[in-house]
């Protein structure tokens, strides 16, 4: 395996916190990402669901069904992540990758070791470290974030990865969250964003490498790495180098997502009585999938990526054929939004209602199509019991979130046993 992954860097010094310390600068860039630019961009669909800048090669998908579209059409509007992969030494992110053979031998390989199988034990894990979190907070007290949702992530690389994870893992676990919030950010790369990068990945692909060399010799069955080796098939068809890839995709996606939205959606239940006392009932009652619905349904509303990217090789159309065909010309910059999409009152009726009887079909929570995200039904598995397992209780939150970025970082809450 190949050694020069990353650019010199201290290893073990990464904070995603001194990145984003608190004043006015973190404030100011939380309100546009999380209120200004969706207000603009519903602004723009009520315009058009597909409108081009002026004088520009840019345009706005913000339409449900044009979102849907662009996402249905992965040929004609390809992933335009790739060059901020190669600041990182990212080869073959399967989520910048187009619609060819390779993508669909990777993502093929991948199924077999993230199986579907495998979900009675990832909630075993989650489970186990909920509750001892929540058994351990000190007179009830615990940072949602990070004594709760990065713990049990973390346990679940750790555990079921197979991630041999340091004595300090805050670098890897910051390292990660910035490396993901550096893909999917603006698509212009900016010279210090790019450094910042490389160090935040130098604290992730070492930990990775090393973990897969650790088990070359004594594979673990019960972690993905362990499979990995033990299954030649597998070994022989994916290369070292694409499945250590593949490792950073699903733990890429996986932890920042779940730090994310996970802070954002308890905001939601504890800022509405009515609807966290439906998700308690919920819990109180083992119905898990109304509870997954209520979840959902609060990832829509505060969804975590603001805009998305990407840039047809030819020249197309979006909606060819109905009465507002727009022409899109070869290497025009596409941007996507999944969070004004999912306010689209033509295909969600009440948008900015909290309701837990809508449509699965009117859910772009993980994407739609060919960029589905490939880790849903094992992130849904986890949610059920993250957030089934605090709810059984009664919690409420104690200060005001921290933020770093667009990250509710620190997330004070106090969490009253139940029977206690």
């Amino acid at each position: 395996m190949a050694t020069d992954h990353t650019a010199p860097s201290a290893p073990g010094t990464f904070s995603l916190r001194e990145h984003y310390p608190p004043g006015v600068r973190q404030a100011l860039g939380r309100f546009v990402g999380d209120h200004l630019i969706p207000f603009a961009m519903g602004l723009m669909r009520k315009l058009n669901p597909v409108l081009r800048i002026p004088f520009t090669q840019v345009y706005f998908v913000t339409g449900f069904d044009a979102v849907q579209e662009v996402f249905a059409r992965p040929k004609d509007f390809v992933s335009a992540y790739e060059p901020k992969c190669e600041v990182l030494d990212w080869r073959h992110f399967i989520l910048a990758m187009p619609d060819n053979k390779l993508y669909w031998h990777i993502e093929s390989c991948m199924k077999r070791l993230w199986r579907r199988e495998d979900l009675d034990g990832i909630v075993a894990i989650v489970s186990r470290e909920s509750r001892s979190a929540l058994a351990e907070a000190e007179d009830g007290r615990l940072d949602f974030t990070q004594d709760y949702v990065a713990r049990i992530g973390m346990a679940v690389i750790r555990d079921y990865y197979g991630i041999m994870l340091p004595e300090n893992p805050k670098p890897f676990f910051d390292g990660v969250l910035f490396g993901n919030g550096f893909v999917f950010g603006l698509p212009k790369i900016k010279a210090k964003a790019a450094r910042d990068a490389r160090a935040a990945i130098a604290e992730v692909w070492p930990v990775i490498d090393a973990s897969i060399d650790m088990q070359r010799g004594s594979p673990n069955p019960d972690t993905v790495i362990g499979r990995y080796h033990l299954d030649t098939e597998i070994s022989s068809a994916l290369t070292e180098e694409d499945f250590r890839s593949a490792i950073m995709a699903m733990i890429g996606g996986f932890l920042p997502a779940s730090c994310n939205s996970n802070g954002r959606t308890l905001r939601i239940f504890l800022e509405q009585p009515v609807v966290l006392e439906e998700a308690r009932r919920a819990v109180r009652e083992g119905d898990h999938e109304h509870l997954l619905k209520m979840l959902h349904e609060a990832m829509r509303l505060d969804y975590i990526i603001p805009m998305l990217w990407r840039r047809p090789p030819d020249n197309t159309w979006l909606g060819h054929g109905t009465a507002k065909a727009v022409p899109v010309p070869a290497q025009s910059t596409i941007v996507l939004s999944n969070k004004v999409a999912m306010r689209d009152p033509k295909r969600v009726p009440a948008p900015m209602k909290f309701r837990s009887d809508r449509s699965e079909y009117q859910y772009l929570v993980y994407g739609h199509g060919f960029h589905y995200c490939i880790g849903a039904e094992m992130n849904d598995a986890i949610l059920k019991v993250l957030f089934g397992e605090l709810l059984r209780h009664d919690v409420r939150r104690v200060d005001k979130i921290s933020w770093a970025g667009l990250y509710p970082w620190h997330f004070p809450i106090e969490v009253t046993r139940a029977g206690a």
